[in-house]
């Protein structure tokens, strides 16, 4: 009786060590991944802050004297597996040169930039009269310069008044189309808006009044590099 009593604690020892150890084991192994995946996020965080860097140094090679970047967007603009960028610049200081009462408006650029497999950006489309200048729309109605946005190969420069009684959008929207290699005016919109003559309660204040959209069917073929938002 006694040897199995002694037996049966050196066993309860044995199993003791055993799960002492595996639990070890396991915590080393849990700490090791830890720091592998710790290491991993490092890499991969420092790899993306230099792709950064170096795309927003290539950005700037493609602004010329006298323009500053007014805004940049990334996105997909020709359906392949590389970043490609839609930069849109102004003139320095626009605010007090441009005047377009007098028919000399500050132009903004809009600069198409398409990557590759060596994380190079090349410019292959620009257009000064996709954007409206700033003062295009009007003392009351201000800057009407809403944004760019890029979807699987389209892409539409939007525009959007804020003040006075009368307001309006305009959307634009450009198509890339594989096999010429370009970017063509696929739509046209714009949207009218103004006071809501209902005066219940929960009735809008503003409401829209009309729209005119405009299509190939209408337009014919317009590449982007001749798109004229002026005339």
């Amino acid at each position: 009786m006694l040897i199995s009593k002694i037996n049966f604690k050196r066993k309860n020892q044995v199993n003791g060590r055993k799960s002492l150890y595996l639990g070890m084991s396991i915590a080393i192994i849990n700490k090791m991944k830890l720091v592998i995946i710790t290491l991993l996020l490092s890499l991969n965080i420092a790899a993306q802050s230099n792709n950064i860097t170096n795309y927003k140094n290539q950005l700037l090679k493609f602004v010329p004297q006298k323009f500053e970047i007014m805004d940049t967007v990334k996105g997909n603009l020709n359906n392949d597996s590389f970043d490609d960028y839609i930069l849109v610049l102004k003139k320095k200081n626009e605010e007090t040169t441009s005047n377009y009462s007098d028919n000399k408006p500050e132009k903004r650029p809009l600069l198409i930039l398409i990557g590759n497999s060596d994380n190079k950006l090349e410019l292959k489309a620009r257009n000064d009269n996709a954007v409206l200048c700033i003062d295009c729309s009007g003392a009351i109605h201000g800057d009407s310069y809403l944004g760019v946005k890029i979807k699987n190969g389209f892409f539409s420069v939007e525009h959007y008044t804020v003040g006075g009684n009368d307001k309006w959008s305009k959307i634009i929207t450009f198509k890339y189309d594989k096999s010429k290699k370009n970017w063509f005016l696929h739509r046209d919109g714009m949207e009218f808006f103004g006071w809501n003559p209902d005066e219940s309660p929960k009735a809008e204040a503003i409401i829209k009044t009309g729209e005119e959209i405009l299509t190939k069917k209408n337009f014919g073929v317009v590449l982007f590099e001749n798109y004229d938002i002026y005339k």
